[in-house]
Order: structure tokens, then sequence, then C-alpha cells
């Protein structure tokens, strides 16, 4: 983050008591600084990185003893930089990454979306969490325009927005691209996805013809 979206995440966080983020690392650190915060969920799919470069922090190892603290390491089969889904091969276990926080029944104030399956982390907040503030990094990515047909854009700060639930959109529509966005670690659109998956195919019958 630049030093202005840290700055912006500052804020955010000393007016918070229940965060939630999905990606661990430095906001993870500002977040165990804020007494404030009664209750932190880090969600993590690369649980070695958690290891050995959060676990050694006395801040966080603080925040894990008094309890406020818990990361949230969900199965999402083998994982490679940043994260990421090594393949497709355990895509069934792929929902659970954005749907593990809501096994654990507590209500978040603030969410911070900068892991994986950002677009469904977004939905979800939508759908659950409609007094939340919802930050976003990394928002000059295309992928995530979608978000604001359920979101709306308070603010900007260099690539992280600032959103909260829309008054009016449809659940339906929400609910039906959840499904699918679920099932995008890298949060492409479903047209995209559909182009790849068709020259995919071309590529196979073409082997297959030789």
């Amino acid at each position: 983050m630049t030093e202005k979206e840290i700055e912006r995440l500052h804020f955010a966080l000393s007016k918070s008591k229940v965060y939630l983020e999905y990606g661990s690392g430095n906001s993870t650190r500002l977040a165990a600084g804020h007494d404030n915060i009664q209750v932190i969920r880090s969600v993590e799919s690369d649980r070695g990185f958690a290891e050995s470069v959060l676990f050694v922090d006395s801040t966080i190892q603080k925040s894990l003893a008094d309890g406020r603290l818990r990361f949230l390491f969900p199965n999402i089969g083998p994982t490679k930089e940043w994260g990421y889904p090594v393949n497709d091969r355990d895509q069934h276990l792929w929902p659970v990454y954005a749907l593990c926080p809501y096994e654990i029944s507590f209500k978040p104030d603030l969410i911070l979306i900068d892991g994986r399956f950002r677009v469904a982390c977004s939905i979800l907040a939508a759908l659950h969490h409609p007094k939340a503030t919802v930050l976003v990094h990394d928002y000059h990515r295309p992928n995530y325009q979608i978000m604001e047909q359920f979101l709306h854009l308070e603010e900007r700060i260099d690539n992280l927005a600032i959103l909260s639930q829309k008054s009016n959109f449809s659940r339906n529509e929400a609910i039906r691209l959840l499904d699918f966005y679920l099932h995008s670690p890298e949060d492409l659109s479903q047209s995209l996805c559909g182009r790849i998956r068709r020259k995919i195919g071309n590529a196979v019958r073409k082997t297959d013809h030789h």
C-alpha cells in the first residue's frame, strides 16, 4: 500500500471494533496495533506465509495470546505465490475462502478485501453486512468495477476504494453472481472466462485432430 492508503486504513481501523480482512500482512499488524478493535479475523490462504512472516511479530503474538486476533486458514488446495490456487483440481473447495468467516457468529463493522476471490467477498459483504465499511485494495483493476452493482463507491485513495452497501440492489443478481465468483480466485469476468474456456476447448480439439 502507498503511504496515503496506509494513512486511510489507519483512520478506518481507529473507528472499528470488529474487523475482518481477506489477505493478511501489514494490514494485520496495523489492526493488531489498534487497541480499540475488540475482534480481528484474518482470512489467509497461505498458512506458511502467516507462520513465517506474521507469527514472529510481537504485536501479532500479543493479539493472538489475548484472543483478539484469530487467523482463518481455509483449505482451497495447494497454493502458490500470493495465495492463488496452484490449479483448479480443488475448485470444489474454493467457496470456503470467502465463506469461512460466516461460520463464526460475528458482525464486522470494517472489512478489508485484499486477498483472493475479491468480488465474491464484496458480494457477501453487501448481502450480510449492510452497515459495514468495505475497503478494497488494487481497485484500479477493471475486474472489480462489478462491485459497484452492490456497493457504493464513497471515496478512493490511490488504489484503495472505500465502499458502502447500496440502498437498493438486486439480491437475486448478487446471489447469481456470487455462485460464479466463489469459483474465480482471480476475479475473471464471466465473459472472459467463457472466452478462455472456448479457446482452451478449440486448442484441445486441434490437438485431438493431430
